[in-house]
């Protein structure tokens, strides 16, 4: 008639095993897609900041050359001043 205690102790400890078991899978799933967001990101900040130093670079190059441009212009215009 009447369930045995044995029954509800049992099935009270699998509930509690299966809830156990399914927060440990939950975790590890954030883990997992925590690390791999985080990785996208380190690698997408890496890609920026290579590309920044490029660009950087590039702009150096150019003022450097723009540089050079200007003082022989500026050395032709005022050949005087090279005591030559």
């Amino acid at each position: 008639m009447g369930e045995r205690p044995q029954d509800d102790a049992r099935s009270h400890s699998c509930s509690i095993y299966r809830r156990l078991m399914l927060t440990f899978i939950a975790t590890s799933i954030l883990y997992v897609c925590g690390f791999v967001f985080l990785y996208g990101v380190i690698r997408l900040a890496v890609r920026h900041a290579l590309e920044d130093i490029e660009v950087r670079r590039v702009q150096a190059q150019r003022a450097e050359e723009m540089a050079m441009a200007r003082d022989r212009a500026m050395l032709r215009d005022h050949g005087f001043l090279t005591n030559g």
